[in-house]
Parts: C-alpha cells; structure tokens; sequence
C-alpha cells in the first residue's frame, strides 16, 4: 500500500469520520435569500488537518461534465465535481472501507431533507462513489445504494433539484481521457432513473422525475448502443409522450425538452455514433 493510501486508510479509520465529514461538507454550501451560492474549500478541508478538499484530487480530472448545455439545472451551482472525485478517489483507493464509513451517514439524511447544504454534500459522495468503477459500489448498490438513491431522488425539494441532477450527471459521465468509456455504473444508474412515474403524481414530482431523466440523457456516451442506452431512450420517449398533454407549463417545457433529447440520440444510435 502507498503512501496515499496508507493516509486515506487511517483517516477513514477515525471514529465517526463519515459522519463529521459530511457535516463539515454541508456548511461549504450557504444559502440565502432563495439563492445558491457555493464557498469552496472552508470546513471541509479540516479533516486533513487544514489541507484543501482537492489536495487529492488529480488535476487531468478536473474538467466536468463532458458534455456541454446550455442548462445550469444540470449541472448544479453548489455542486462541487472536485468534492465528487474526491470522494471518487476514496473508493478507489480503499474500496468498501470508504462507502461504509459513509453508509450510516448518507443513511441519515434521508431525515434532513431540509438541510440543503447537507442534501448537496450527499450528492457529491453518491456521486463520487457511482463514478468510481470498483465493484465494491456495485455490490453496495445491490444491497442499499440504490434504494437508498431512489429515497433521496424522490423526497428531494423542488429546491435542490439542481444538486441531484449535477449528482446523476456526474455519475453517468463519460471516462477516459477521451471521455469514451461509459462508467460501470451507468446502466444501473438508467435502469434506476426509468421507473415510471404515476399520471397522478403531483407537478413537482413530474419535474423532477423528467428533469433527472434528461440530465442523464443529455450525458450520453460517444458510443451509444448498448442494450441497456437503447432501452432508456426508448423509456424516455414512451414516458414523455404519456404527459405530453399535461397542463402545467414547466412540466410541458421538459417533456419537450426530453423528447428532443430522445429523438436525438435514437438518431445517432441508428446512425453508429
């Protein structure tokens, strides 16, 4: 073991250091007055002793997300990627000692719903630990992440969509230097996000549902015919036909917008892109 993961191994050993971290996290993202606002590198870098959150953090990984919009809902204005990769970072140097120094914690927040700071820093870990190829996030997912996920996707506020949709699009990004390769996660990620939403469920819930299908969507993979991407293009399109006559005008404007997005990539699908 190197030098790096000998100093990840023993922090991550110290008593209740999910718990602190996620805490010391939230109070990175302040808000105020309905606005978001993103202070970066304050209490969090206290867990090392005074070193900044990205000190880890490869600087060739530092470019996110790989494809451009023209949406900011999709990418988060508190999120914070080098928070994701650090996070990323921990798994992959430590695998399962890292997710279960964070399971309880990540647990808990599904009971603080309202605490958006905190609600942010659980997006970036999620995050963070869905993008870090190591089988240790997929037997974790099997066991709680996922539903754990589904929770949290769910119960969110209106108010901290952009967060949960930076936390998917950071998942679902492209990997490699390139941006080629599909994160081993993904296509659980997809088969996660394609449950179909009730025609009764409230406006709220509707923008949410689609606003984290598009996200996913609008992170697509160069290559993009797998089974598993032309099954969730097709579940976006058959959804989105389903509420294309709904009344409340932000939920028409992203079924729209989902429809483009999917009629897009079944374009490119059928062409070999």
């Amino acid at each position: 073991m190197g030098t790096l993961e000998t100093s990840l191994s023993s922090v991550l050993l110290e008593t209740d250091f999910g718990n602190v971290t996620l805490r010391n996290l939230s109070v990175d993202h302040h808000y105020a007055d309905g606005q978001t606002r993103f202070v970066q590198g304050r209490s969090f870098g206290q867990f090392s002793k005074g070193t900044n959150s990205t000190f880890w953090v490869p600087k060739n990984l530092r470019s996110w997300p790989r494809t451009r919009t023209w949406d900011s809902t999709m990418r988060g204005d508190a999120f914070s990627p080098d928070s994701a990769k650090l996070f990323q970072l921990f798994v992959q140097k430590c695998g399962m000692a890292a997710i279960e120094a964070f399971r309880e914690p990540l647990q808990k927040a599904v009971n603080e719903l309202e605490d958006r700071g905190l609600q942010c820093a659980v997006a970036e870990v999620i995050a963070g630990f869905l993008h870090a190829d190591a089988v240790c996030v997929r037997d974790a997912w099997n066991e709680w992440l996922c539903s754990l996920l589904k929770n949290l996707l769910s119960q969110s506020s209106v108010e901290s969509i952009p967060e949960w949709a930076a936390c998917i699009r950071f998942a679902v990004t492209r990997k490699g230097r390139l941006g080629r390769r599909a994160p081993a996660t993904r296509s659980l990620i997809l088969a996660c996000l394609a449950n179909p939403i009730p025609g009764t469920a409230s406006s709220n819930s509707i923008v949410k549902h689609f606003t984290f299908l598009c996200t996913a969507a609008a992170e697509s993979p160069i290559l993009n015919d797998e089974p598993s991407e032309a099954d969730f293009q097709q579940t976006l399109l058959k959804e989105a036909l389903c509420f294309v006559r709904h009344p409340a005008p932000q939920v028409h404007s992203l079924i729209v917008l989902c429809m483009n997005i999917g009629y897009m990539l079944k374009g490119h699908s059928s062409c070999g892109l």
